[in-house]
């Protein structure tokens, strides 16, 4: 549904603006009309802010390791969701820098490192995925074993 409602400035009496809040499962239809964003999960409230700065601060990793392993490396950053195919690690990490993306790639048991921006709709999935799941880790730097953050209340 939508809900739309003129601002209550008179400043520009003939100019018509709207503020609107759009709750929807279409998730690329927010992505394309959307300025900030928030997103829910059994009463919870996961994330509120701007689409731009969610979508700068998260990255899609594909580590690929020269063996397999049971556990992808150390990531430093937010670790939202994460699954192994292989010796392949697909990550959806917030928080992430390019020069710990370049500490990742020299890992002795890191073959490769892809990486990419994910659409809002893989953002979306990935939280609704590890709701109770997210791991923070340290900077690569500080090699500590990555706690579990609990489900914030509102």
């Amino acid at each position: 549904f939508m809900i739309r409602r003129p601002p209550r400035s008179t400043l520009f009496p003939y100019t018509t603006l709207f503020r609107s809040l759009l709750s929807s499962h279409q998730i690329n239809e927010v992505e394309r009309v959307a300025d900030i964003v928030a997103m829910v999960h059994a009463g919870r409230i996961l994330l509120v802010e701007p689409l731009d700065e969610l979508k700068q601060d998260t990255l899609q990793l594909t580590i690929t390791t020269s063996e397999f392993s049971a556990k992808p490396p150390a990531i430093p950053g937010t670790v939202v969701h994460s699954r192994q195919r292989g010796r392949q690690w697909e990550l959806l990490v917030r928080g992430i820098q390019e020069s710990d993306v370049d500490a990742l790639q020299h890992q002795p048991t890191v073959f490769a490192v892809d990486t990419r921006t994910p659409s809002l709709e893989e953002i979306f999935v990935a939280y609704m995925q590890s709701t109770g799941t997210i791991t923070e880790s340290p900077p690569l730097a500080a090699a500590a074993t990555p706690s579990t953050i609990q489900d914030r209340q509102p």
